[in-house]
């Protein structure tokens, strides 16, 4: 549960698809979803997960749990797409083997098409101390694409940290000024990816198409308004609770 996608990958995900012969090429190899049998563990996917590989899969189940408690899903039925398990890591290997990388059109014509046709996104946050999916280049485009095409987006995270969230703002802890302020400088320009290019190809896309400040932006309100909204929510949970104990108080009393 402690390990990252990234260390995963090779023990985990290529190992157990490896030796068997890919659906879609023929080859030997064959992508983690296709290794996955019966309805309780894969079907249509009904949500795509906006994340990164530097999550560990502790915190990628944990929060995808407490959205399917908190919003009455049967786990079992929740179909979430997953790049890492998803796309065949075998064929991304080969490629950078050869001294190669996967071109950045087929990843983002590749997202790009999974968003429009699954309709949902969960943007996995991490942390809300200070969110590392903000800081990275490829996480800012997706949450971009997903607001362009007009699908459903919602903003994750452990229920660890949405706890910690709620006491930081019932308590006015001074760590929810320096969250404000890590969004307030989220800015796709100063964001990292893992292969440089990828990030000159996010850039071009954006100075073509809405530009930076207006992305910039987009990106800020949408985490800012969700992080409002949890919030909010507290309130008014705590207002009813009061209520409810004022009301109980009085008819203790009479």
């Amino acid at each position: 549960r402690e390990s990252t996608v990234h260390e995963l990958e090779p023990p985990l995900i290529r190992a157990k698809s490896s030796g068997s012969l890919c659906p879609r090429d023929g080859r030997e190899g064959i992508a983690f979803v296709d290794t996955l049998e019966g309805a309780d563990k894969v079907g249509r996917a009904n949500f795509m997960l906006s994340y990164t590989w530097g999550y560990t899969l502790g915190d990628i189940i944990d929060s995808l749990t407490e959205y399917c408690r908190n919003r009455g899903l049967d786990p079992k039925r929740t179909y979430v797409w997953i790049c890492a398990f998803c796309i065949n890591q075998h064929r991304v290997q080969e490629l950078q083997r050869s001294g190669g990388t996967v071109p950045f059109d087929d990843f983002a014509a590749e997202f790009g098409s999974r968003v429009k046709s699954i309709g949902h996104v969960l943007a996995l946050m991490g942390t809300w101390k200070a969110p590392k999916y903000i800081t990275r280049a490829w996480c800012i485009y997706e949450l971009y694409v997903a607001m362009s095409v007009g699908c459903k987006l919602d903003i994750i995270m452990p229920e660890r940290e949405s706890e910690s969230f709620l006491e930081a703002f019932r308590s006015g802890d001074d760590r929810l000024s320096a969250m404000w302020e890590a969004l307030e400088m989220a800015d796709v320009r100063k964001a990292e990816a893992s292969i440089p290019s990828d990030k000159d190809h996010i850039l071009q896309l954006v100075e073509k198409g809405p530009g930076f400040g207006a992305l910039n932006q987009m990106v800020r309100k949408k985490l800012q308004v969700w992080f409002c909204d949890v919030a909010e929510r507290e309130a008014t949970t705590w207002q009813e609770k009061h209520k409810h104990c004022q009301t109980t108080c009085r008819q203790a009393g009479e």
